[in-house]
């Protein structure tokens, strides 16, 4: 069983603006093809991924050594 929209929500209904209603654009290597925003966000994730394995931990530096540990 479907149920139609009334026509007053028909009008109301939000559409994509800006951005969305672009034509994508895509780029070629041989037979792969990657939508432009996707090869972004895939090279903005491995950046933040290095970043992360080369950046120390906050406070990493000042955790005693067992050593000290000992002697209090």
């Amino acid at each position: 069983m479907t149920t139609a929209l009334p026509a007053s929500l028909i009008n109301t209904v939000p559409t994509a603006h800006g951005l969305l209603t672009r034509r994508a654009y895509f780029l070629h290597w041989g037979v792969v093809q990657i939508s432009l925003t996707n090869f972004i966000i895939i090279v903005l994730m491995l950046v933040i991924f290095v970043l992360a394995l080369i950046l120390p931990f906050p406070g990493g530096k000042s955790v005693e050594s067992e050593d000290d540990r000992d002697e209090h």
